[in-house]
């Protein structure tokens, strides 16, 4: 009866583990301010994210830009990161 309740539980986990997959796009969300702290509303804005190897200073692995983004009345501005270059290039 042990033997076969840990063969289900380890049938269970394997189907659970092969499932798993790393995300293509992450979501990402951000007032844009200007210098004096008031939301830029209705402004376009160009935004890059660069993802470094170990930290800050490391090397860049992966870089993203999108340019003309619209922010909405309150200065937030959506985008997806990996819809231009894909997320699975790091590594």
């Amino acid at each position: 009866m042990k033997a076969k309740l840990l063969f289900a539980f380890a049938l269970v986990l394997s189907i659970m583990m092969s499932r798993a997959q790393a995300p293509q796009e992450m979501n990402y969300q951000a007032v844009v301010r200007n210098a004096a702290g008031t939301p830029l509303d209705s402004g376009a804005v160009d935004l890059q994210f660069i993802i470094h190897d170990g930290s800050s200073t490391g090397t860049s692995v992966y870089t993203e830009t999108h340019l003309n983004l619209m922010t909405n009345q309150f200065g937030l501005v959506t985008v997806q990161i990996g819809s231009s270059t894909p997320l699975s290039s790091v590594t």
